[in-house]
């Protein structure tokens, strides 16, 4: 098992913060990308892979042509449709994270057998141990993501494993929706050979890539073959200190 750091998307403040917090649980085999059209000081600072933005052809809330079962996501649609979000709204370019982790996984040494992926503004605690996880993940082939959720579970310094179960929309609300087609994305480890680069630029360009967890969820898990788990990491605008 060797593990990679994959930290990708648009660099932050604290980025150096962040990736200090990292290395302890990960190891010091990080590699960072982010768009060439996003490059500054903070990602100046590393070694930093640059691609090229992706023009999204489509709005992966409302225009996919690959269904999704989760009533969650069919909500995220309704609003989408009833003008909540206006047109441009970031979260219609949700699947631009699931690009550019392909883009960089499929140029990191072939070694690396063991992929955590998170963001340039993912922190992670220093008081919880992701072993377990890493071991998890690279022996049943299980795709392990992390957040932090309010109402549910805000603390960073503990894990909390949600054991997932279908619902439909009469489930009670006390019950969680993060796991039904769906795989928490602050951080995530994977096996590298879970996450077919191919597939994903494929279904991007086929209009059929969906969004943010629920992408992520369509390309790592195999007959639920995840986890979500609370605490551990979270973006760190969200994380209480």
């Amino acid at each position: 098992m060797q593990v990679a750091l994959l930290i990708s998307g648009i660099a932050r403040q604290h980025t150096e913060r962040n990736i200090k917090a990292m290395l302890p649980h990960f190891g010091e085999d990080c590699f960072f990308a982010t768009w060439s059209s996003h490059t500054n000081e903070f990602s100046d600072l590393f070694r930093t892979s640059t691609y090229e933005e992706p023009t999204i052809q489509y709005n992966p809330w409302t225009d996919t042509r690959c269904e999704c079962a989760s009533p969650k996501y069919h909500a995220y649609r309704k609003e989408f449709e009833s003008g909540k979000y206006p047109k441009g709204h970031k979260l219609e370019h949700a699947t631009k994270q699931l690009i550019g982790h392909a883009l960089q996984l499929r140029d990191i040494p072939v070694e690396y057998d063991l992929i955590v992926r998170a963001r340039w503004d993912t922190y992670v605690s220093s008081r919880v141990d992701f072993t377990k996880y890493l071991e998890e993940a690279y022996n049943d082939n299980k795709a392990i993501g992390f957040a932090i959720r309010g109402g549910r579970h805000t603390d960073i310094n503990t894990f909390k494993e949600y054991q997932g179960q279908y619902w439909t929309n009469e489930t009670p609300q006390s019950v969680s929706r993060d796991w039904m087609y769906w795989l928490n994305d602050n951080l995530i480890i994977h096996r590298r050979d879970a996450f077919d680069v191919d597939k994903a630029l494929r279904l991007d360009k086929q209009s059929r890539l969906l969004p943010a967890e629920y992408g992520w969820y369509q390309m790592l898990s195999v007959d639920d073959n995840h986890k979500c788990v609370y605490g551990g990491a979270a973006i760190d605008r969200f994380v209480r200190r």
